[in-house]
């Protein structure tokens, strides 16, 4: 909430409209960013799971962990978020 307020100050409503439009627009891809992830995380757990229930030589890359995919995941909300603010910054200002 103060980082969308932060981003308003004195604005008129229609510039307070556009950014609480970007605020929520950015927290539904966030949310859908971290569903999104949080499945990849469960298919890795999963085949991790069937490798050692099957003993099987399954080729799954040692790389997919909760680690990787959480490192990934915060890069990629980092970078869209950043772009976000970005804009709503840019057009702050032009008006």
């Amino acid at each position: 909430m103060k980082y969308r307020q932060s981003l308003m100050g004195n604005k008129s409503s229609e510039d307070r409209r556009i950014v609480s439009h970007i605020y929520t627009e950015q927290c539904i891809c966030s949310s859908k960013l971290a569903f999104h992830y949080s499945n990849k995380i469960q298919d890795a757990d999963l085949l991790r799971q069937k490798e050692k229930n099957h003993k099987t030589q399954m080729l799954i890359p040692r790389m997919i962990t909760r680690t990787h995919f959480l490192i990934g995941y915060d890069l990629v909300l980092k970078n869209h978020l950043e772009i976000k603010l970005q804009m709503a910054q840019e057009y702050l200002r032009s008006s």
